[in-house]
Order: structure tokens, then sequence, then C-alpha cells
């Protein structure tokens, strides 16, 4: 199961091909649907370690402010550790999306040169 966006529907009944999203009129360009997948790529591997890491981070500062505790390490290994956790549980799946994209980007090289 492909977590990316699917390439929208294609109308052929002109001569090039557009796409009908609304009612508007568009051309259709693979290059384009290429860079929309890549950002929602981006999103799914960089967005959820950086919600953890930031959660954990405003969790210990709150500590932190609580006890007086300015210790530098004790902000960074908290995170580490949350980060090493979310790689272990998540990784697999993080590098078989990234495999994925990687692949359905070579393949599609023809179409986007064209």
């Amino acid at each position: 199961m492909s977590l990316a966006p699917q390439q929208p529907q294609v109308a052929t009944s002109g001569g090039d091909d557009t796409i009908i999203d609304g009612g508007e009129m568009e051309t259709y360009s693979p290059f384009s649907v290429s860079m929309g997948q890549a950002l929602w790529v981006i999103m799914l591997v960089a967005g959820p370690p950086l919600i953890i890491m930031l959660v954990v981070g405003l969790i210990i500062s709150m500590i932190q402010a609580a006890t007086s505790i300015n210790e530098q390490t004790v902000s960074f290994v908290p995170k580490l550790l949350a980060f090493i956790l979310f790689l272990a549980l998540y990784g697999v799946t993080v590098g078989d999306l990234l495999i994925d994209y990687t692949r359905d980007l070579l393949v599609h090289i023809p179409d986007d040169i064209r």
C-alpha cells in the first residue's frame, strides 16, 4: 500500500492531456505530479519525528523551568532517545516509503522528460 497521493484522472478526449479538477481545465504535467509526491513523502518522513521531538522538548523544558535545572544535555538526551525509539518502531515503514517513491520516480523519468 503506497502512502503517496494518487495521480489525478486524465481526460484524453482532446489533443493534449488535461486534468479536470473542480470544473477547471489544467495542463497535465508529470513533473508537477512528481514534485507533489515528493512534498507528500517529505511530510510523511520528516513530520512525525519532528512532532515527537517537539513534544518531548516541550515537556523537558517545562520540567527544567519548574526545577531550575539549566543543563543542555538534560534536554538533548530525551529527544535523542525518543528519536531512536521512533526509528525502531517506524523506521521500516519510512524506509519502505522512500524506496517505493524512489522506484516510482526512476520508473517515470521517461514521462517527465517528454
